[in-house]
């Protein structure tokens, strides 16, 4: 399944996998796990797999290999691997980078969408658990904050700052520090405002004088989305300093 490069022999595979999860996900050995999440990173069409499968030929697998994943993430959480085994660190380090893949993944904005949130799923429960994945957490919805989709972006923008008022009450100095830094959410600031300075302004018309269109001020443009990206990031930093 990770190395083929036929979209229907994927397919044939993820529908075992499915089918194993299903019956026997709370039986599965902890050496188990990280190759099975790390398959389905393998088909989630993000941009780091080893085989492309970004097209749109392989997107009823990489829906497969998501369901999978929701499958792990909210039926099997319990009975993956925690700490102090030592298969515990693997096993939520390849469950993050798959929820960011499918994160960046194009095949579908619903996935995208819903792999962020569960990213905020999985430090939810790991927080009730005593386990510490807040910053890993933190540092895959960073990347997915500067996603060239507004959808995707400022759901990610939402769960950074949803996640650190959520458990900021339990963190450390250090966790601070690292949290606001420039690689934290002073750098997502950053970053939303240099792209929209960076965004070229949309065309007024002037090329063809012959042909003038009256466009609406209200019309969505690549401008006005980084500018609702950034203003949810000034509003989430808002929504901190108050509770904080």
């Amino acid at each position: 399944v990770t190395r083929t490069r036929y979209p229907d022999v994927a397919e044939i595979g993820l529908e075992s996998v499915f089918s194993i999860l299903e019956a026997s996900g709370q039986v599965l050995g902890e050496h188990v796990w990280p190759a099975l999440i790390r398959t389905l990173d393998a088909l989630s069409g993000g941009d780091a797999a080893a085989v492309v499968r970004s097209t749109s030929q392989w997107s009823s697998s990489g829906n497969l290999a998501f369901r999978c994943l929701k499958l792990v993430v909210h039926d099997f959480f319990d009975y993956l691997p925690a700490p102090p085994s030592p298969a515990a660190e693997p096993v939520r380090s390849a469950l993050l980078s798959c929820c960011a893949s499918f994160g960046r993944s194009g095949h579908d904005i619903n996935t995208s969408l819903t792999a962020t949130s569960m990213l905020w799923t999985i430090a939810d429960r790991d927080s009730a658990e005593g386990a510490h994945s807040i910053e890993p957490v933190l540092s895959k919805l960073l990347l997915l904050a500067s996603d060239r989709r507004p959808e995707v972006r400022n759901c990610s923008v939402n769960t950074i700052f949803g996640c650190v008022v959520g458990q900021g009450q339990k963190f450390s100095l250090r966790q601070w520090q690292t949290c606001l830094a420039e690689r934290g959410i002073f750098g997502v600031i950053d970053g939303v405002c240099n792209s929209r300075a960076a965004t070229p302004p949309p065309a007024d018309g002037t090329a063809s004088p012959r042909f003038q269109m009256t466009v609406h001020h209200s019309r969505d443009s690549e401008t006005k989305q980084w500018a609702s990206t950034q203003c949810l990031a000034l509003q989430g930093l808002g929504r901190l300093f108050r509770n904080f």
